[in-house]
């Protein structure tokens, strides 16, 4: 290292001594100063010599590293503009040397350095595992994903199946439906150099737990789950976190059931008529008055008698409940609002009678 520091810096007053001594009246520039090449790209180095009357040219290079030794270029003689090729040229420094009359004058020195990237790499991440045959699997309540780690910044596309996926330009991609996935990118010094990963990864996203509703009487119940949590038309119905829900009031309902603490399945509608329901009446039978605010009297043709009943809230909450005598119930203690009184006899599906409580 000592002698090749020594040869250069010989070199460098070699060279400045004979432009002092000939004292030549013009300069020689290259341009560009720093020239840094991408894989597989050219670019072109300029000579200009100020005033522009010469008598000729000769090139020089000498490695970046190593010996130092300049060497006289070929066929580039008398040339003022030279081609250069990230391959062939990255790591040599650049001089010429110009002849005019008796003087001859050393151009500055330039640099030409080339970029090396790696191959891409991705990073798998998330909660997602890997199977014994190499797949990733995607569970209920798993998430996974893939980032396209540096310098790969730019133009990126995420490829399922062998298909570019729309939109999807960003380092890092969740994964959502099954397929083999790759990907391609540039880095952002070189947006040009446009690389492929070379490999598929395979994810299979599992489907959730099977959740369903079905309707007994009144009664909607799901048929899966830890804790549950209802939904009418859309809005969480306060207090409905049980399995089995009493559906009095028309519309589309859905059920939100945990299984673990990160799988949470929320099931397809399911809508309730209630006109569906109260044909299951085996009787004519009315409340008096409706609405009341102490005794809720039950009319009709053919009384219940000793039936069991549980007042329900809007909300779906039991109110009450007890066995029916008299025909009457006492409802003083309720809070003003609507309710779904249920007559249960046996196994007979339950009559269902609506009412308003007024204080």
């Amino acid at each position: 290292m000592r002698n090749s520091i020594l040869y250069l810096l010989t070199f460098w007053i070699l060279c400045n001594s004979l432009t002092s001594a000939a004292q030549c009246d013009f300069t020689a520039t290259l341009s560009p100063d720093n020239l840094i090449l991408c894989p597989q790209e050219t670019g072109e180095l300029n000579l200009t010599i100020t005033p522009t009357a010469y008598d000729s040219v000769k090139w020089f290079k000498w490695l970046s590293f190593g010996s130092f030794e300049a060497e006289e270029i070929p066929g580039w003689e008398n040339s003022l503009a030279v081609n250069l090729n990230q391959f062939d040229h990255s790591g040599y420094s650049f001089f010429a040397q110009v002849y005019a009359g008796n003087c001859n004058e050393f151009s500055d020195t330039v640099l030409v350095d080339g970029y090396i990237f790696l191959p891409p790499v991705v990073m798998h991440g998330g909660s997602a595992e890997l199977n014994q045959n190499g797949v990733w699997e995607v569970a209920c309540g798993q998430d996974a994903t893939l980032e396209l780690m540096m310098p790969y910044t730019n133009s990126i596309v995420w490829y399922r199946n062998g298909v570019p996926l729309p939109d999807e330009n960003a380092q890092v991609l969740n994964i959502t439906q099954t397929g083999l996935y790759t990907v391609s990118g540039a880095p952002e010094l070189c947006p040009d150099l446009i690389s492929f990963l070379g490999l598929e990864l395979e994810y299979v996203v599992l489907p959730d737990p099977d959740l369903s509703i079905s309707l007994s009487g009144n009664q909607l119940t799901a048929n899966a789950g830890n804790a549950w949590q209802w939904f009418l038309n859309g809005v969480e119905i306060p207090g409905a976190t049980e399995q089995v829900y009493s559906a009095i009031t028309e519309g589309y309902y859905q059920v939100e059931a945990s299984f673990d603490a990160n799988c949470i399945v929320l099931s397809d509608s399911f809508q309730v008529n209630t006109t569906g329901i109260a044909a299951s009446i085996r009787h004519e039978l009315k409340l008096s008055p409706n609405p009341c605010n102490d005794l809720l009297r039950i009319e009709g043709e053919a009384i219940i008698q000793n039936s069991c009943y549980e007042i329900i809230s809007i909300d779906g909450q039991l109110m009450a409940k007890g066995r029916l005598m008299q025909n009457a119930i006492n409802v003083s203690s309720l809070p003003s609002g609507q309710y779904a009184l249920r007559l249960i006899e046996g196994n007979l599906d339950p009559v269902v009678l609506r009412f308003t409580k007024m204080n």
